[in-house]
């Protein structure tokens, strides 16, 4: 999901393609279209993340494949459960219900994680061991190379990726629609007065105005959560109006 936005996204990757072809007659064959439009995604700026974990076990290769939405790794573990019973008992106040966080000496250097069924951990948290890695390939193509000592041993990746349709197409709001098949127009027209196309010059003031003004739009949110406004406020608001990082809340 958005961090602490309002709404998921619902319009199709190539709905901007549609958009092209419906607004200015401009037709691109679909490769075209997403090598063009995932740049001008990326121009706008409101790549909707997730955090995503995925299971794997290190074969002869020594290499996993990485999914293709990966955007950042935040942790790579063997995704062993730390599981504790009482026959652990420390001498400086432990009790089964303390959640402390202590060096495991019996456990070969991992750490003594929560000690309790009630836990609050987030998506974020790993569990087990972190394993060392390198990453190889190109964006949208990476995958995790691990040493020769970590044949056969298995894990869990824990990242932020994009949120993506069943194509592996990010999904967009229909302002970021509008924006693409606009700034797309403007390259297309761009091009055409390069080419001395008779008529394109004329229309280049106009389309590179609306393109600039969609591009503006759709980095704009259409609706604010409570989440986002009180971080606003927490950066805008003086601290005799707003205690630092305290929570205000707009409705009550």
């Amino acid at each position: 999901m958005a961090q602490e936005g309002t709404s998921t996204r619902s319009y199709d990757f190539m709905y901007g393609k549609f958009l092209l072809k419906s607004l200015f007659g401009i037709e691109l064959d679909e490769g075209d279209y997403i090598e063009m439009a995932y740049g001008i995604y990326r121009d706008i700026g409101n790549v909707n993340l997730s955090v995503y974990k995925m299971e794997f076990t290190i074969d002869d290769t020594y290499m996993v494949q990485l999914p293709c939405n990966v955007e950042s790794i935040e942790a790579v573990t063997d995704g062993i459960k730390d599981t504790y019973d009482n026959a652990y008992n420390w001498d400086n106040g432990y009790t089964e219900s303390s959640n402390y966080r202590l060096p495991d000496i019996l456990g070969g250097g991992r750490v003594l994680n929560r000690l309790t069924t009630n836990s609050r951990e987030t998506s974020l948290h790993p569990t087990g061991s972190f394993i060392p890695y390198d990453i190889e390939g190109t964006i949208g193509n990476n995958s995790l190379k691990f040493g020769e000592d970590c044949l056969g041993k298995s894990g869990e990746v824990i990242y932020r990726g994009m949120v993506v349709d069943t194509d592996g197409n990010p999904l967009l709001n229909r302002k970021e629609a509008d924006a693409i098949a606009y700034k797309m127009a403007f390259y297309d027209t761009q091009k055409k007065v390069f080419m001395n196309e008779q008529g394109a010059a004329s229309k280049l003031e106009y389309i590179s105005r609306e393109s600039g003004r969609k591009m503006a739009a759709a980095k704009i949110p259409e609706r604010m959560s409570q989440n986002q406004l009180d971080k606003l406020l927490t950066a805008r608001t003086s601290h005799d109006r707003k205690v630092y990082w305290s929570s205000y809340k707009t409705l009550q």
